[in-house]
């Protein structure tokens, strides 16, 4: 992988796509960058945090997106394990700061591996992710290896579908969506953003990070 990295920076380089090549180089110094940060600031952000417990589940007819193409073809879930450690970090500390100490809650649509799932609870949120296609529980990979059926669960969000923390309905004060929306098709939209509005916290935050396509 490293080698055919460098062959296509290579190639862009010859091509005068000096921009493109940077900003490949910008993104991955950024991450790691950031991962050896996560390291000295989490023990001090979760200090003295309860370690929150409870059960979180979902509640739904469409555990599976069956007629999503990503679920078809799930080539998104079966590589993505995203995050974003300085993102996670600047949640943690404006939530806090607006909602007081106590454990906040945040849900992922479209969770593909689950890393910034884990990432909160890391941090001792409540986290629960939503992934429409069965792909990465069937293998078990990344991070539904430990906590599938616990945290990271399946569900067609374009369906209702109802969170629940120890049996009882359980609103977030963060919902993400990372380069989902552009995958919904239109007639479906209506109802994963009744999704969110019935799961968001009064003064809740939801989050759609998308990729432009051109």
């Amino acid at each position: 992988m490293v080698f055919e990295n460098v062959l296509r920076a290579i190639k862009f380089l010859a091509q005068g796509q000096f921009r493109r090549v940077w900003n490949e180089v910008h993104v991955r110094l950024y991450r790691a960058a950031w991962e050896v940060l996560w390291l000295f600031i989490l023990p001090v952000r979760r200090a003295g945090r309860p370690l929150p417990t409870g059960t979180l589940d979902r509640q739904t007819q469409h555990p599976v997106a069956f007629e999503s193409p990503d679920h078809i073809a799930p080539k998104g879930t079966a590589v993505n394990n995203s995050t974003n450690k300085k993102f996670v970090l600047y949640m943690d500390r404006k939530l806090h700061r607006e909602c007081g100490p106590g454990p906040l809650r945040m849900m992922d649509l479209g969770c593909a591996g689950g890393k910034l799932v884990t990432d909160f609870l890391a941090l001792r949120w409540f986290g629960l992710g939503l992934e429409g296609s069965d792909f990465s529980l069937k293998h078990r990979r990344r991070h539904w290896d430990r906590f599938a059926n616990k945290n990271l669960f399946t569900c067609d969000i374009t369906k209702p579908f109802q969170a629940t923390l120890d049996g009882q309905p359980v609103r977030f004060h963060l919902i993400t969506s990372w380069e989902v929306l552009e995958h919904i098709a239109t007639p479906d939209l209506p109802q994963v953003f009744a999704n969110v509005c019935a799961h968001l916290e009064p003064g809740g935050y939801f989050i759609e990070i998308g990729r432009a396509h051109v």
